[in-house]
């Protein structure tokens, strides 16, 4: 008898510790914009536009829709607005990418297929052509999951932490090392945020940074994104932000 009810608390443990994690790593279905500043010392400053991402959950986790808006100058250097989609699922507190395409509004101009098992992405484009490249070791996301995939890691993120980010566009995997963490009051259109400031550095491109401030009171989403390097900063601030909870 003894047994069996050590055998029944261990497993109501098990299955307590197992609801606990799945609640860590969720994430509240959401719609998120931002509006895009341009700072260049050649160009000046203008504001570019707006994209909004909208998060839901999946049957196995969850999917992304970003759409970017062009507007005055911007829209005509640009061109047409863009669009983006991809899925993902959710392991050990990480985003694993399932599927990512993007291109102009109404248009797939590009698609990337994973393949964890090999660890190779396949980029895809109108044209028919296919090229595959290693996926290098640590935590890869793409430019439509990045937002999220950050948000997941709740600025825990370890020193010897490495961001790769697939982008299916130019056909490229652009690689980050952690610089820095510290935790600080951000002033947003929601208001004042206390916020983890995480700063990665590009590899072998120094002075190119990304930069994340994850809101502690917004499930760590980023309410700003800022992308450096010495001739320009592009940064991305949170306009409006729903919670479909």
């Amino acid at each position: 008898m003894q047994t069996i009810f050590t055998k029944f608390l261990s497993l109501t443990a098990v299955c307590f510790l197992l609801s606990m994690t799945s609640q860590t790593y969720a994430l509240t279905p959401v719609t998120i914009s931002y509006t895009i500043k341009f700072d260049s010392s050649k160009f000046g400053s203008a504001t570019l536009g707006r994209v909004e991402n909208i998060l839901k959950a999946t049957d196995s986790g969850y999917s992304i829709e970003t759409i970017t808006k062009a507007q005055g100058m911007a829209a005509i250097i640009m061109g047409s607005n863009e669009q983006q989609s991809c899925e993902f699922e959710v392991q050990d507190g990480k985003a694993i990418s399932q599927k990512y395409q993007g291109g102009r509004i109404g248009e797939t101009d590009y698609k990337v297929d994973f393949d964890w098992p090999q660890r190779k992405a396949f980029f895809n484009d109108t044209s028919g052509s296919r090229e595959s490249v290693d996926l290098p070791e640590g935590y890869i996301v793409d430019n439509c999951s990045m937002w999220f995939a950050v948000a997941l890691l709740q600025g825990d993120i370890a020193d010897s932490q490495s961001l790769y980010v697939v982008d299916g566009k130019n056909k490229r995997i652009r690689g980050y090392k952690l610089r820095s963490t510290s935790n600080e009051i951000l002033s947003t259109k929601l208001g004042n945020k206390n916020v983890t400031k995480v700063v990665f550095e590009r590899e072998l491109r120094s002075g190119r940074t990304l930069t994340f401030w994850l809101s502690h009171e917004d499930e760590y989403l980023p309410l700003k994104m800022q992308e450096s390097r010495k001739s320009r900063t592009t940064t991305f601030e949170v306009a409006e932000l729903t919670l479909d909870s």
